[in-house]
């Protein structure tokens, strides 16, 4: 990566903190395609990428006195992108890696009678269910949710909601009906 002249980065620097956009435009156009190279080695993502570009040139905005001189000015953007780099790591490295799978591999995936139909069909009802669940009146839903969820015996449940034994009973008929007509009403007689 090709430095500016040592007294035009420091003259670009003072400017950039005194807030001149054109002398950061003329940092950011000089340096980030190479820098863009550097980090792509780094995560390989092209959204990360100019991702992680923008958050280095953000730490330049906003301390562009940052930058001592005592090394190459490129060297410093760089240990600031790897720095970045790290950051995103940490945050994304939980998220499960994906990548792309040829036709070999999906027909060795095991078949459990199921089609692709019935999968979709099946994550539509739950997520219809999910949301009756939730349009419940709250000592419902949380009825509900703890006998069937938690396979909680409805004595704890009355104790816990400090109610009678009956009380909870009905809650859990109400509860089950108003989601039998809300299922039905969002999937239809059919489902």
């Amino acid at each position: 990566m090709t430095d500016l002249p040592r007294e035009e980065i420091f003259q670009l620097l003072n400017l950039i903190a005194d807030g001149n956009d054109k002398a950061f435009k003329r940092m950011y156009y000089h340096y980030q395609p190479n820098l863009a190279k550097f980090v792509r080695y780094q995560v390989k993502n092209d959204a990360s990428v100019e991702e992680i570009i923008n958050d280095t040139f953000m730490v330049l905005c906003k301390k562009p006195h940052g930058y001592d001189g005592s090394s190459k000015f490129s060297t410093w953007l760089c240990a600031i992108a790897i720095n970045k780099s790290k950051d995103w790591w940490r945050k994304y490295s939980r998220e499960p890696f994906t990548q792309e799978i040829d036709e070999d591999v999906i027909n060795t995936i095991p078949d459990d009678n199921k089609s692709i139909l019935q999968i979709l069909e099946q994550a539509e009802r739950d997520e219809v269910l999910r949301e009756c669940v939730k349009r419940l009146p709250l000592n419902q839903r949380e009825a509900i949710s703890m006998v069937f969820l938690n396979d909680e015996k409805l004595e704890v449940i009355s104790e816990i909601q400090d109610c009678p034994l009956g009380t909870v009973k009905t809650r859990l008929m109400h509860a089950k009906l108003k989601i039998k007509e809300c299922v039905k009403k969002a999937l239809g007689d059919g489902n």
